[in-house]
């Protein structure tokens, strides 16, 4: 995780230490601690962000927003809506949030569009130079987001890893047990060799792309295995 520009202290947040060995979600929490009012999160898998941003705002008791074009600004905890009313456009939103006076995690996915709209721009920028007085942390969340140089000083990048070892296995095994509930209960055969070139040829995708590539390599070794290959099988749940 790198920063685009050094956090400075703001009202009500604990500065974060020295990054620790709890991955993803540590990282994040530690940065959400360290007052930084905008954080950029470039990455494919949305719902993983989604799921630990959740997580980090429980974890700090944040009430958490989500918005996007389709689904406007909606609650996914705790806390009260800025406005009453459905708000979609850009504009609405953060002049909605600009006013709000309860801090709060506003994770705006696919921002990147509206960013040549100075007034957008503006608002981004009066929200995160309030951060000292009401607290606000917006998250823009997308494939890739170019950040205006108004606002570099103020942002913070976010990396999220792809899966390590661990969490392949952890993939390996969703899938099989996917696989055997739909298949009605039949088990994925294979040998320790055949698993372990799956888990690296898993090495280097996102996490739902390995699910997915996974999903398929497990019902075509179902489909193809050999019945002297029975006395090994694939990691389950079980």
């Amino acid at each position: 995780m790198s920063e685009m520009a050094p956090p400075e202290p703001g009202p009500g947040r604990a500065t974060g230490g020295a990054p620790g060995h709890g991955g993803d979600f540590q990282d994040l929490r530690l940065l959400i601690r360290s007052n930084v009012p905008l954080l950029v999160a470039e990455t494919h898998d949305e719902s993983r962000a989604l799921e630990m941003l959740t997580r980090v705002a429980v974890k700090e008791a944040l009430p958490l927003f989500c918005w996007s074009a389709t689904d406007r600004l909606q609650r996914l905890g705790f806390g009260e809506l800025p406005a009453k009313d459905s708000l979609v456009e850009p504009n609405a939103v953060l002049g909605a949030v600009k006013a709000h006076r309860e801090a709060g995690l506003y994770v705006l996915c696919d921002m990147h569009p509206y960013l040549g709209d100075p007034r957008v721009v503006r608002l981004l920028k009066d929200i995160a130079l309030r951060y000292r007085e009401i607290g606000h942390t917006l998250v823009l969340l997308s494939y890739r987001v170019d950040i205006p140089p108004e606002l570099r000083r103020l942002a913070a990048k976010v990396e999220l890893s792809l899966p390590d070892e661990e969490e392949i296995m952890t993939i390996v095994r969703e899938e099989a047990k996917r696989w055997q509930e739909a298949s009605g209960g039949k088990r994925v055969k294979t040998d320790s060799r055949t698993l372990g070139q799956l888990t690296r040829s898993l090495r280097g995708l996102t996490h739902p792309t390995a699910g997915a590539w996974c999903g398929v390599r497990s019902s075509r070794t179902a489909a193809s295995m050999n019945p002297t290959c029975r006395k090994s099988t694939a990691p389950s749940s079980s």
